[in-house]
């Protein structure tokens, strides 16, 4: 939970993760989820830099995304478990 404006207090209902390739080709992959602090994203390509960065939303919104983590897929380039 969170201060909100005016000292309101909100309930996190779940995460948006974000992840797109660091060369600028393909999309971002946008995944939300309730109830879970741990993601396997699929569909990754062997060899490739990836960023990831998590935003938790309330019934109000979207909170800030955090700070972007690197990674490099291994040789498989099939699942990052987060």
């Amino acid at each position: 939970m969170k201060l909100g404006l005016k000292g309101i207090m909100y309930i996190i209902c779940g995460s948006i993760f974000h992840s797109c390739r660091t060369d600028g080709d393909g999309d971002t992959q946008l995944i939300r989820t309730t109830g879970t602090t741990n993601l396997i994203v699929n569909g990754l390509f062997k060899y490739t830099n990836y960023s990831i960065q998590v935003q938790a939303f309330t019934a109000v919104g979207n909170g800030p995304p955090s700070p972007p983590i690197y990674c490099l897929t291994e040789e498989d380039g099939k699942n990052l478990y987060l």
